[in-house]
């Protein structure tokens, strides 16, 4: 049972993807600082010793900075004394934080595979606190040596965020912005909103940045942003005649919802076509 990949990505950071089954991957990204170290989000929590892996790359003191409050993004927290999240996401974390919460969805993801299943039953990380301290947009993250900038991109969650790392210069974009947005939620703005807030993210960044997400262990296209924004401008445009719907195979709340996916190049943006535009509008 492979547990976890490994992949170096900087001379002071490194991924850690735990892994759940043979093929679901979540990311997490270590950051070492001369002072600190900072983990990039907590994965899910299925093996219960995401510290002891850290602690094969840093002794120093160690704080967890979140992208957003998802399960697959929080689980191991209650292994780590020092949490950061934006505030708008503060709601969603004090129920996706709990072990309930997560075991509902790993029994759903490894539910053809007992072994899988037994190893989450006996290992996964516990509550976490629920406490956190804020990340706010433009905070910078001083690790001695290293700053992490915060970016805010709201879609995903309400308070989605990713981290730009100047000395090494790439930026850890969460679920923000990938391969397979999910913009579908009730909590997420319309496809219009999200528009403007990857046109913004774009005028912050300069191009020169290798980009990374949660569920990949490789860098993405450098011009990501620019088809996402692309395929949002296609469907605000009704240029979405061969958009499937989305199957949701987890636990989560679709009703009253058209759950489609829009193709673009090497991706695909999963949104709700009852909210194209902000409610009014």
């Amino acid at each position: 049972m492979e547990k976890y990949r490994i992949e170096k990505v900087g001379d002071r950071s490194v991924i850690i993807g735990e892994m759940v089954g043979e093929k679901s991957m979540f990311g997490t990204m270590l950051v070492v600082g001369d002072r600190r170290a900072a983990l990039i989000d907590s994965g899910i929590g299925i093996s219960g010793d995401l510290d002891r892996q850290v602690r094969r790359y840093t002794q120093l003191p160690v704080i967890v900075v979140h992208t957003h409050s998802d399960i697959d993004h929080v689980g191991s927290d209650a292994l780590f004394d020092e949490i950061y999240l934006s505030p708008l996401d503060a709601e969603e974390y004090s129920v996706q934080s709990t072990h309930a919460e997560r075991m509902k969805d790993i029994a759903v993801m490894v539910r053809d595979d007992p072994a899988w299943l037994k190893n989450a039953e006996e290992h996964m990380v516990g509550d976490a606190s629920g406490r956190f301290s804020p990340l706010s947009d433009g905070q910078v993250i001083d690790l001695g040596g290293i700053h992490l900038e915060v970016i805010a991109v709201p879609g995903h969650s309400k308070g989605s965020v990713c981290f730009r790392n100047r000395e090494e210069n790439y930026i850890h974009l969460g679920d923000a912005i990938c391969p397979v947005p999910w913009i579908w939620f009730t909590r997420c703005p319309s496809v219009e909103t999200y528009l403007q807030n990857v046109r913004e993210f774009q005028g912050r960044v300069d191009g020169t940045e290798t980009l990374y997400c949660s569920h990949s262990m490789e860098a993405l296209p450098k011009n990501i942003a620019e088809r996402i924004e692309h395929a949002c401008e296609e469907i605000l445009s009704g240029q979405t005649k061969q958009d499937q719907p989305f199957e949701i195979e987890l636990t989560m709340d679709v009703a009253g919802k058209d759950i489609r996916g829009h193709v673009f190049p090497d991706g695909l943006l999963v949104y709700d076509s009852h909210h194209l535009r902000e409610r009014g509008k």
